[in-house]
């Protein structure tokens, strides 16, 4: 599913949170995206650096984090599952955009538990709602929290959503 096509709402949302910004990425997701996102900088997660012209290849998220602090602009977590299961205790704020309707797919948002997250944020949409979040509790030591935030953009389908928010009764998931 290319995001910008099916729903561009969600792509306009993303692209106006993440410009001027970093994003990062696995390398699946960015052969899904086929190019370089316009008016940020773009890294990917590829533990062979294959190069690609337009973005920074990084091997590891260490490699990438420390690139990303350098340049000293807040950093977006864009996909794919293994990139947001991997970021996932060290992000401060999730733009998360829960689809309304189901489709086929395999990949999936992890779970996270939703008591340690704060909505400050929510948008309805036709199509989509989309919420902002923010971490309550203290990010591990070995990533304190900076100047610079890290953040998720994501967008979930509802089925995906059910098995995120554990101990949400069904009616608040926007389905």
């Amino acid at each position: 599913m290319e995001i910008r096509k099916v729903y561009p709402g969600i792509y306009r949302r993303i692209k106006k949170i993440t410009s001027g910004n970093t994003i990062l990425m696995g390398r699946r997701t960015y052969e899904t995206i086929g190019r370089p996102l316009p008016n940020k900088e773009n890294l990917v997660l590829d533990a062979e650096k294959k190069p690609i012209a337009g973005a920074t290849v990084c091997g590891s998220i260490d490699e990438a984090l420390t690139w990303a602090e350098k340049q000293g602009k807040e950093l977006y977590v864009i996909g794919g599952a293994s990139v947001y299961a991997q970021m996932l205790p060290m992000v401060e704020v999730m733009h998360i955009s829960h689809v309304k309707k189901d489709y086929p797919g395999d990949v999936y948002f992890p779970e996270y538990d939703k008591s340690k997250w704060q909505e400050i944020k929510r948008e309805e949409y036709d199509e989509f709602t989309a919420i902002t979040y923010r971490r309550n509790s203290k990010l591990s030591p070995k990533y304190p929290l900076g100047t610079k935030r890290k953040n998720f953009i994501a967008s979930l389908k509802s089925e995906s959503l059910k098995s995120s928010l554990k101990g949400i009764p069904s009616g608040e998931t926007n389905q």
